[in-house]
């Protein structure tokens, strides 16, 4: 099909109204809420998140832009409006239990995440700023104290993972380094925040709040 030249494409078209999810307002304190949630079977966590105006939220699919050779993506994530057409993004990620075999899986599902975001500014001639906040929410921290998984004080033994070194140092510093982004983009700057999820008795859902 030939697309007519003289037509101009209408590049907000190209994005569902339905893709931004906006938060709810409290009366009382006159800020804004949005709720996330984790909803896989081993997994479940909810995340409320205090905002101070009505910025948008996606939550971003499983899979990521079929053409990207990273198709792992990031729970959610806030557009923070800063000024004109400038948004600050907030990427959540959302693991029950966070260890260092898992660290470098969060930080590919963070690259998706704001890959799929820049490709969606793009559409709606938004502008990124370079600084993007990145969330790691989980409930058990097995950095510091991994789990014992051979009782055989031998089999314990076993030399230092300069890898696992590596990602417990990144995992408690604040900013980190996302690889893999096209140096068009300019200087990025990733902080990281961590945010401890907890359960109010044994049977409950590990829950907490934050504000940005």
């Amino acid at each position: 099909m030939l697309i007519d030249s003289h037509k101009s494409i209408d590049s907000h078209g190209l994005v569902g109204n339905n893709i931004f999810k906006f938060p709810e307002y409290l009366d009382i304190t006159g800020n804004w809420q949005h709720c996330i949630e984790e909803t896989e079977k081993d997994g479940v966590m909810n995340l409320t998140i205090i905002v101070s105006n009505s910025f948008p939220r996606i939550d971003l699919p499983r899979q990521g832009i079929f053409f990207l050779k990273n198709q792992k993506c990031a729970d959610a994530v806030i557009w923070e409006h800063l000024d004109a057409k400038r948004y600050r993004l907030h990427l959540f990620e959302m693991k029950r239990t966070i260890k260092p075999s898992k660290w470098e899986e969060v930080k590919d599902q963070f690259n998706g995440a704001y890959l799929c975001c820049r490709l969606i500014a793009g559409l709606l001639d938004w502008e990124i700023d370079n600084c993007t906040v990145l969330y790691s929410v989980f409930h058990k921290d097995l950095f510091q104290n991994p789990p014992v998984e051979n009782t055989d004080p031998i089999l314990e033994r076993v030399p230092t993972d300069s890898n696992k070194v590596q990602e417990e140092i990144e995992w408690n510093q604040c900013n980190i380094i996302i690889n893999g982004l096209p140096p068009h983009f300019g200087d990025l700057i990733f902080r990281h925040k961590k945010i401890k999820l907890e359960k109010s008795d044994s049977n409950a859902i590990p829950s907490g709040e934050i504000s940005l």
